[in-house]
């Protein structure tokens, strides 16, 4: 009778909690098991401003279109066979309409009516970048919105010379955006389920078609749109004292009733035990110092430092840097204390085309920064997400050709381990090394010369690329380089 019982125990027991085989070779299953399987992981990946897509927006049968399409395709599939991918984060600039005038839109869309010229090309343009990234396995894409897609690059310039202002159809681009990126053909929204108790976007803001939150496995993924028109947008916008706006009549920030959705988010994913990491993406970097390379984004005086604001004013005005694209109050803004506060593993931005990794001055944060590139899929991120670690690599185009290489390298590491909820262990290597934000960073000695022939794919110098002051004045490199792409 004791046998008999202690066999059903046995049975029910293997039942309820089954083993995990170890499959030989032969296809039949070994006597052996473990106790547990390996943890499960997934991927996914980051490659912000890309710029390459815009002629999508015009012609698709063109030649220029066609290439692009061809050889992005191809890239793409080998990324996807190679690294993997369960998504695909792109953090703004994926089409480039800054440098075109209103002009140019409405003739290339043959549309007279300017707004619609824009909302045309934009939607166009964004659902032939999901169709691509879907035809090449990645199904899922989150976009956050850049300067580029709303026309920046002095778009946002009230009286911009040449045509290029862009004020009066920043809305008809912002509904292009969320209409090629975010809805589905019947325009339901495409990232809708809500985070605990709190809608999965800002309803009633601006922002609500293009700021969400997405839950993916066991990462929450909140995208954010920073880019807001100061008041009714009739004036130009800068703040000389605190180094605020300098980007027309928008400035970068997030805000009322905007940061108070991204706070209950925030406060929701808290609760959910599943929920094992938080990523944040907007389109430009918060805390500074950040390496830049033909850029838009321009120097601003951060607002821990506003002892110097007024030295720093007299430097952007000197160098003409009348675009500013970084987040208002940095590392004091609303924007970063609450991702400090309920304990956000990632920020990702772009804005600047190359790789930075920082992390604030503030010992209470752990918000790991990373400004990455993705320009013409030359430079990409890859994240492998376990429970307890992100395992992040940084790889490199590398060939002879000036794009479409297809193949890469790993040229920076960084790893966040959170096995010990009470010591997190922050890990970095290559270009994600932590920048030091105290020390005085210098990109050139100005005494090597370095041919243009043999640049690296991702590392386009230009004469007069950037410098950087002293961190005792302001840990801020000063960008002059008159291309801004």
């Amino acid at each position: 009778m004791m046998m008999c019982r202690s066999y059903l125990s046995s049975l029910v027991l293997y039942f309820l909690f089954p083993p995990t085989f170890v499959w030989q070779f032969d296809g039949h299953a070994s006597n052996h098991f473990f106790a547990a399987a390996e943890e499960d992981s997934w991927t996914f990946l980051v490659m912000p401003d890309q710029h390459v897509f815009t002629p999508f927006s015009f012609d698709k049968d063109s030649e220029e279109t066609q290439k692009i399409w061809t050889e992005s395709l191809r890239i793409l599939k080998a990324m996807k066979e190679d690294y993997g991918g369960d998504l695909v984060l792109i953090s703004g600039d994926s089409a480039q309409y800054g440098n075109l005038s209103l002009g140019d839109i409405q003739a290339m869309t043959g549309i007279a009516e300017a707004g619609q010229a824009v909302y045309t090309a934009g939607v166009t343009c964004y659902r032939m970048i999901r169709e691509l990234f879907k035809a090449a396995g990645f199904d899922e894409l989150l976009v956050a919105v850049g300067d580029h897609e709303l026309g920046g690059n002095k778009g946002f310039f009230l009286g911009a010379k040449g045509n290029k202002s862009k004020v009066l159809t920043v809305p008809a681009s912002r509904k292009a955006f969320a209409d090629g990126y975010n809805k589905n053909e019947n325009e339901s929204f495409l990232f809708n389920d809500a985070i605990g108790n709190v809608t999965s976007r800002p309803l009633g803001t601006t922002f609500e078609d293009t700021s969400f939150a997405y839950r993916k496995n066991n990462v929450l993924f909140i995208t954010v749109d920073v880019f807001k028109i100061v008041g009714h947008g009739d004036r130009n916008y800068f703040d000389k004292i605190n180094g605020f706006g300098g980007e027309g009549v928008i400035t970068c920030d997030v805000s009322g009733a905007h940061l108070n959705w991204f706070e209950d988010v925030l406060r929701e994913a808290k609760k959910d035990l599943n929920i094992k990491h938080i990523i944040v993406q907007g389109h430009v970097p918060i805390i500074l110092p950040v390496r830049k390379v033909t850029c838009s984004g321009q120097v601003s005086a951060e607002h821990s430092f506003n002892t110097n604001a007024l030295i720093h004013a007299h430097l952007i005005n000197m160098f003409n840097a009348v675009a500013k694209q970084f987040l208002d109050g940095a590392d004091d803004s609303g924007l970063w204390k609450i991702m400090s506060k309920y304990g956000v593993d990632v920020y990702f931005a772009g804005e600047v085309h190359t790789n930075t990794a920082s992390k604030s001055r503030d010992p209470e944060s752990g918000v790991v920064q990373i400004v990455a590139r993705g320009r013409t899929l030359s430079n990409f991120i890859t994240v492998q997400v376990s429970d307890d670690v992100l395992d992040i690599a940084l790889m490199n185009e590398i060939g002879e050709k000036q794009r479409w290489n297809g193949n890469y390298e790993e040229s920076g590491h960084l790893t966040i381990d959170k096995s010990n909820s009470s010591n997190i262990i922050v890990s970095a290597s290559g270009e994600l090394e932590l920048i030091d934000p105290d020390s005085s960073l210098i990109k050139f000695d100005f005494e090597e010369i370095l041919p243009l022939g043999s640049r690296q794919v991702s590392k386009r110098i230009y004469s007069s690329d950037y410098f950087t002051l002293s961190s005792r004045l302001t840990p801020s490199p000063l960008y002059c380089h008159s291309r801004s792409d």
